[in-house]
């Protein structure tokens, strides 16, 4: 009798391993979805934060060429107006000789 009641155990456990592995195997295939759809929307998300950044670092970089430029100008102006003042100031030593 045992091994007949063995014989009646054995397909059951053998549907029961089956349901089991089933069962694991969908559990699995959910969670490899949910983490492809985690990675996605990350890159997604990283993807736009990459975009935006590398905008504000181009429009930064153009601020800071502006900027150059406008340092520049008035670096120029400043040295012709110190050749301006200078040659003011020596006409008005000039003409206080003159008139000294």
């Amino acid at each position: 009798q045992v091994p007949v009641e063995m014989e009646m155990a054995k397909p059951d456990l053998t549907s029961a391993l089956k349901e089991i592995r089933a069962q694991y195997e969908s559990l699995a295939a959910k969670n490899l979805q949910s983490a492809e759809e985690w990675y996605k929307s990350k890159y997604v998300n990283l993807s736009e934060q990459a975009a935006r950044s590398t905008e504000a670092i181009r429009a930064s970089r153009e601020e800071v060429n502006e900027y150059r430029r406008q340092l520049q100008s008035r670096t120029i102006e400043i040295e012709s107006l110190r050749g301006t003042n200078e040659s003011l100031e020596r006409q008005i030593q000039e003409m206080e000789e003159r008139h000294n």
